[in-house]
Order: structure tokens, then sequence, then C-alpha cells
């Protein structure tokens, strides 16, 4: 974790009690996550996906697009991973995360509201908070499952000065950090993606600028070597965390098929060493566009169900050979 970030504060009843399980929502998008401060909520729109498209994004207590914790239940799957994993487009219900909650259900022989799925996916999310939410979530309660899709080795994220949230609602403070991208050096996207991924509210229009500045100066200077190396850092530690907690797990990522490239790279090879390449599934969301979602810029519910069946098959595989 970069210096000075804050671990999310726990969410609390009205009696001032912790509620069990989970941290809220710790992204950059805590307006569309948490709404006007009324929780759980739910919105009509959610990044590219206008109220025309009809599909309502329902959030619970802790700001994540899926139902209340259930601690008590048979099962228990942790999900995260970006706008791909989140669902944006889709209805909740043909995510992948769901599809593969209903196979892994079924395999089971458990009734559906058994399996209880906790996907803390966010739209723009980077690879540093898909490794760090997972950790966070099952230090708090242990999962039977880990599912992670790494995303774009492109994006990171940087912390902003801490009084930039010293006098914000409470809700506001649970930010952790700024999600960035490519995106911010596209100056006919850079206000309107700016002001829902980065800013989602809190931020002012001067911090907004000194954020879209340092981004420039960042992307000025990256290459993509850099991010395989962070996203093979965060792989490894999610990995490591996972085995050293006795957590099955099944990873998926955006640029799989690139990883091989950089075996000879002197600081990217042995992290690849490190990765236990035989999780990794072999198939992204990413590589068989089979349909498109209502936002035509994500996968659409036949692609989200295939892939779910890609995981699910890496799940059994992986299982069989533990078993044998």
């Amino acid at each position: 974790m970069g210096q000075g970030q804050q671990l999310p504060t726990l969410l609390k009843d009205s009696s001032g009690e912790a509620l069990p399980g989970l941290h809220p929502y710790f992204g950059s998008r805590v307006k569309e996550h948490f709404g006007a401060g009324e929780i759980p909520h739910k919105t009509w729109e959610y990044g590219h996906t206008g109220a025309q498209a009809g599909i309502e994004f329902r959030f619970n207590s802790a700001g994540y697009r899926c139902d209340e914790f259930n601690p008590g239940a048979a099962a228990k799957i942790f999900v995260s991973g970006c706008s791909h994993t989140f669902g944006e487009g889709l209805r909740r219900e043909d995510t992948w995360p769901v599809r593969f909650a209903e196979l892994y259900a079924e395999k089971r022989g458990l009734p559906p509201s058994e399996v209880c799925l906790m996907n803390f996916a966010a739209g723009g999310a980077c690879n540093e908070y898909i490794a760090t939410s997972l950790m966070i979530q099952a230090n708090l309660n242990k999962p039977d499952l880990i599912l992670a899709h790494f995303t774009d080795p492109s994006r990171t994220q940087f912390y902003v000065p801490q009084a930039w949230w010293r006098d914000l609602p409470p809700i506001y403070r649970n930010l952790g950090a700024l999600h960035i991208g490519p995106w911010v050096t596209d100056r006919g996207w850079r206000f309107r993606r700016a002001t829902t991924t980065l800013a989602g509210g809190p931020l002012s229009k001067d911090q907004l600028r000194h954020v879209l500045k340092w981004s420039e100066d960042f992307y000025r200077r990256f290459n993509m070597i850099q991010g395989v190396v962070a996203l093979l850092q965060s792989m490894v530690t999610l990995q490591s965390y996972c085995q050293a907690h006795r957590i099955p797990y099944v990873f998926a990522a955006t640029a799989h098929r690139r990883l091989k490239e950089y075996i000879d790279h002197p600081v990217a090879g042995p992290l690849l060493g490190l990765l236990d390449l035989p999780r990794l599934c072999d198939l992204s969301i990413m590589d068989d566009r089979l349909d498109q979602a209502r936002d035509n810029m994500h996968g659409g519910p036949e692609t989200n169900r295939a892939f779910a069946k890609a995981m699910f098959s890496k799940y059994e595989q992986l299982n069989r050979e533990c078993q044998a």
C-alpha cells in the first residue's frame, strides 16, 4: 500500500456496531457506488451506460454490486476486476461472476441462495485495486474461493494529499486511491471520463486539474514494461496471499497472451517465474466477443456466459488435480 494510505473504515449500524464481514467500497467511483449517501442504493447510470439502456445498477450497503454479505452461507465466493467483471452495460444476472456462481451451486448441489457471491469489481479499476480489494475483504472473512480478472496493464493508481479528503463527508473518506488509465491523456474524453472515474463527486475542479496534469506527466514517461511488472506484482502478491491462507483461487488476465513474451526480461521474467500459470484461465473475457452489452463497449450476456464456463472449467480442473 502507498505511503499514507488508510484502510477504509468499517461500516456501522445505527447503534454504532461494526457490520460483519466487509469493508466498504474504497475505489474512485464513490459517488456512483454510494449515491448521495443513502445505502443501499440504486442508479440507472454507471460509466458509459446511460439511463436509456434500462439497466438498474443496485449496490449493497457496502457499495458493491451484489447482494448483502451473508456470513452464514454454505459457500462464499469473492470476485474482483474492472468494468468487465462489474458488468457495465449488463443486468447483474447476466454478468460472468453470477453465471459462475450458478455453475458452482449446481455442481455442489446447493440452492443459489446458499452461495454468497461478493463482487468487489468497479469500472476503471486498476490491478492494484483488484488484488488489494480481495485481500482486505478476505482478511475480514475467509472465502471458499477467490476469482480475480486482472485488467489492462496500462492502468495504475496514485494517492492524493490527505488534506483533500479531510473535510469531506465520511463516505468519501473511504477513498483509497485514484485509478487512472491512458484515457486521461485523450482530451476528447478527459473531463467527461474524469468526472466519473476520478472525481466521482469529491474533487473540486482545481483538484481535478492537478490530477489530470499529474496523470499526463506519468503517461508521458510510461512504457508497457512498467505496466506488465505492476500487473505481475499484483498477481503474485494475491497468489501468495491465497496460498498462505489456503484459499483456492483462479485468475484471468486481459494480457494473458502477452505475458510469456516477457519471460527473459530481467525484472518481469523472475516475477513471471513465481506465477502459478496453471491457475491462470486460458481465456480472458476480452478474447472472444460473442455479443455486445447495451453500452456497446463491453461483452454481452453470451460473452459473459461463455467466459463463466471457461473459468468454471479451470476451477474444476484444478479441483480434480488437488484431489488426485
